[in-house]
């Protein structure tokens, strides 16, 4: 996934923090193509190559990575989603959750442009 260097301060935001995990959250569930994508990375990690120490890996690579971590979050999110809406309602008691494999071991996305 690739994304603009001030893709967080685009709009009304004056702050990095100001964009939300609900706003990501947003993004991909608005986009079953995105979606997709997401939960092609398996449980790798997510870092974004970003410049931005609270958004990305910073230039030092040892930002936040608070993007990354959303990612995350959401692709647990959409797995759990996909995985109960496959389930008959009597399978849903005794199921165990799945994951999906990857042959990378890490996911990137964003990059610095400087």
């Amino acid at each position: 996934l690739h994304c603009q260097r001030d893709w967080y301060t685009k709009g009304t935001c004056t702050t990095e923090k100001c964009l939300t995990d609900s706003d990501i959250r947003q993004a991909f569930y608005n986009n079953e193509q995105l979606q997709d994508l997401l939960l092609l990375t398996g449980d790798h990690p997510i870092v974004c190559l970003d410049c931005s120490f609270y958004w990305g890996c910073g230039t030092t690579g040892t930002g936040l990575n608070k993007f990354g971590e959303a990612l995350q979050h959401i692709r647990k999110e959409l797995r759990q989603e996909r995985e109960k809406s496959k389930m008959k309602p009597n399978e849903e008691s005794s199921a165990s959750s799945t994951t999906a494999g990857s042959t990378t071991a890490a996911t990137t996305c964003c990059a610095c442009s400087n």
